[in-house]
């Protein structure tokens, strides 16, 4: 195996809760994430916590929300090593949505989206 190429193979085998179907349920794959992900989405976006409640209630989620953008629940603390390891997967970056600064204008919120 080439450079990273551990971290792609190893990408299919994590699993995680996410915004998407509101489970605690750890079923979520990266490769499913890139599929769902918005047009114009450049990252891969996450919060970790030290619980799904406190992760899947965090206030740092409601633009996010507002936009349609999935968001990986992270509160395993297997979780920490892989946002700490891998800077990206699959070409996209892993971003946490409470640290740093986000730009997510180009994408749109479901209003927009709908034409209202």
């Amino acid at each position: 195996m080439k450079g990273d190429d551990y971290k792609e193979d190893l990408s299919n085998l994590f699993r995680f809760s996410s915004t998407h179907d509101d489970s605690k349920d750890q079923k979520v794959s990266i490769k499913d994430y890139i599929e769902r992900m918005q047009e114009g989405q450049k990252a891969i976006y996450f919060v970790s916590a030290n619980t799904h409640a406190m992760a899947k209630n965090s206030p740092h989620l409601e633009i996010f929300k507002k936009k349609g953008i999935e968001v990986l629940l992270m509160s395993d603390p297997v979780d920490e090593w892989v946002t700490t390891h891998w800077a990206e997967v699959q070409d996209k970056p892993l971003q946490s949505i409470t640290k740093g600064e986000l730009d997510l204008g180009d994408l749109k919120d479901e209003d927009e989206k709908e034409g209202r």
